[in-house]
């Protein structure tokens, strides 16, 4: 967590904009435990901004000389910090890869039965308006599948959780 006078770095729009923790303090007294937009920052451009705490990094180089204005973040900039890499005791001793390729080939194998069909889309809400109302994480095997496709879970637990009581 960065403490006040700390200097961050956060990319917002695809750039690299600079800035220093003026002060951590609560954004609702009602959620006491919650740090959304916990830190007042002031921005290297002036502006003053509330901001949460996983938006912000700590400049990694002392090189970093910001005259204000943003920097372009390269694709690389990117990617390392969207990128969760998972523990190994998260997933399956074999691996998230071979995992992943294991839930797809069986995903795809329940898609073909004929009683899978009604669980292979998304519910049309138009056509089943009430159907929220009961079931309350609503979910079908094509988000699924396509949630491991894109590695969305970084737990094995969650693709449990997903697919339903086992």
């Amino acid at each position: 967590l960065l403490l006040t006078g700390e200097r961050f770095q956060a990319i917002i729009d695809d750039c690299w904009w600079y800035g220093t923790v003026l002060k951590k303090e609560l954004l609702d007294q009602q959620y006491m435990k919650s740090h959304f937009q916990s830190l007042v920052v002031l921005w290297d451009n002036g502006e003053e901004e509330r901001m949460s705490p996983w938006d912000l990094n700590p400049i990694e180089s002392r090189d970093v000389i910001s005259n204000g204005n943003s920097a372009p973040a390269s694709a690389e900039d990117m990617s390392s910090l969207s990128v969760y890499r998972s523990k190994s005791d998260e997933w399956p001793s074999h691996g998230i890869d071979v995992e992943c390729q294991r839930l797809l080939t069986g995903i795809d194998k329940i898609m073909e039965f004929p009683f899978a069909e009604p669980f292979t889309a998304p519910v049309d809400l138009n056509a089943y308006p009430f159907y929220c109302f009961y079931i309350e994480y609503p979910s079908d095997l094509s988000t699924i599948r396509s949630r491991i496709q894109n590695r969305f879970y970084r737990y094995y637990a969650n693709v449990k959780y997903a697919v339903g009581p086992t």
